[in-house]
């Protein structure tokens, strides 16, 4: 499954001070800062992605930057299966 959500959207939504507050929010997701998981995937099975370019820490694998929320355009969710393009990600794919 799929969900974006558009900057202005994320712009409305109160108390959010980072993309993993949105991320946490949704759907299949439970966790809070950089401890995130997906339908019942590990944190470190998630992949995070700003304009198609994984931005995971490669010892945590968690997101290794935190983008600011009032830059962030869109940010599109992925959940379940999804293509072979994305490689590493096992639970979910953030897009920013």
């Amino acid at each position: 499954s799929e969900k974006t959500i558009s900057g202005k959207s994320v712009a409305k939504i109160p108390n959010v001070t980072s993309f993993a507050n949105v991320v946490a929010m949704q759907p299949g997701a439970v966790g809070e800062g950089r401890n995130i998981h997906i339908r019942g995937g590990r944190s470190g099975e998630i992949s995070y992605m700003v304009d198609g370019i994984m931005i995971n820490d490669p010892i945590t694998g968690s997101a290794a930057l935190d983008v600011d929320i009032h830059s962030v355009q869109e940010l599109q969710i992925l959940t379940g299966g999804f293509n072979a393009e994305y490689g590493r990600a096992q639970s979910g794919i953030v897009n920013i």
